[in-house]
């Protein structure tokens, strides 16, 4: 199904999400070299969830499925948990 004119992206649009997504991917990169292990992607903001293309964009980028986070506001949430989880 083709999303509505408004949706769509425009050329420059998807090159700046693209950008964006290429410098996520390298700082996976460089996380997992530092850690490695196997890691699943978890989407926490609306603007990721909420844009389909960005999502594959995302998700083409880092190799990954991203799935989506069940908790509301999880990303401020588990930012306190993270020094403890590695």
């Amino acid at each position: 199904m083709a999303e509505p004119a408004a949706l769509q992206l425009r050329a420059s649009q998807a090159g700046g999400l693209e950008a964006m997504a290429l410098r996520f991917a390298l700082i996976a990169e460089i996380l997992d070299s530092a850690v490695p292990g196997k890691r699943e992607v978890i989407a926490t903001v609306g603007g990721l969830l909420g844009a389909r293309a960005w999502t594959q964009i995302m998700s083409k980028a880092l190799g990954k499925r991203i799935a989506a986070s069940r908790g509301n506001e999880a990303s401020s949430r588990g930012l306190p948990y993270l020094p403890w989880s590695l």
